[in-house]
């Protein structure tokens, strides 16, 4: 009986069954990657799709009684106002997604909304009253934020799939989101 050709075909059928395991790996290592790639992909352009979201809302204008145009975001009460700084919210917590000077710009103008017009509420007089002429008097610096995240959101769309370099260029911390403190009325307790 001759050995060498059955020593040859059992050669051949392991370096063929090795080659085939082999270029399966290799196969399947870079479907990890292309999926792992298309997973932070999705979670880049939802965190984008929030952000597109607030600077379309910040197109509204409403003009008011006196003539004067006020943010849609103010002229449409207490409840729509505090919906849409939620959303500003939601989109701060997803800026680990963003390039750092959206997720900056979009903190700067959170604090702007809570110090500028939130804050400067009287809480005992009518809401919806106040926050029509607040809203009324800082429309240009809303207006400023709106363009200021349209041209960053624009800049960023152009390099939105580059994952690797987005990822090297993060930086380690996240900025934070400022709440300035707003005054807490407490009773003392009784002193006994």
């Amino acid at each position: 009986m001759d050995y060498s050709i059955i020593l040859a075909v059992l050669s051949s059928s392991l370096l063929a069954a090795g080659l085939t395991g082999f270029i399966n790996w290799r196969l399947q290592k870079q479907n990890y990657k292309r999926e792992y790639y298309k997973k932070l992909l999705d979670k880049r352009i939802k965190a984008y799709e929030a952000v597109e979201g607030i600077v379309e809302q910040l197109y509204g204008q409403v003009q008011i009684e006196d003539g004067r145009l006020c943010p849609k975001i103010c002229a449409s009460g207490q409840e729509y106002f505090w919906r849409f700084v939620f959303d500003l919210y939601s989109s701060i917590n997803n800026s680990t997604w963003l390039s750092s000077g959206t997720g900056r710009l979009l903190t700067e103008f959170n604090a702007f909304l809570l110090q500028s017009i939130d804050h400067r509420i009287d809480e005992n007089a009518d809401y919806d009253s106040q926050l029509l002429r607040i809203g009324a008097e800082q429309l240009e610096q809303v207006r400023d934020f709106r363009e200021k995240l349209k041209l960053l959101l624009y800049q960023d769309f152009r390099t939105l799939h580059r994952i690797d370099s987005f990822v090297k260029n993060k930086e380690p911390s996240h900025p934070g989101i400022p709440l300035p403190p707003k005054p807490i009325h407490m009773k003392k307790k009784p002193s006994n």
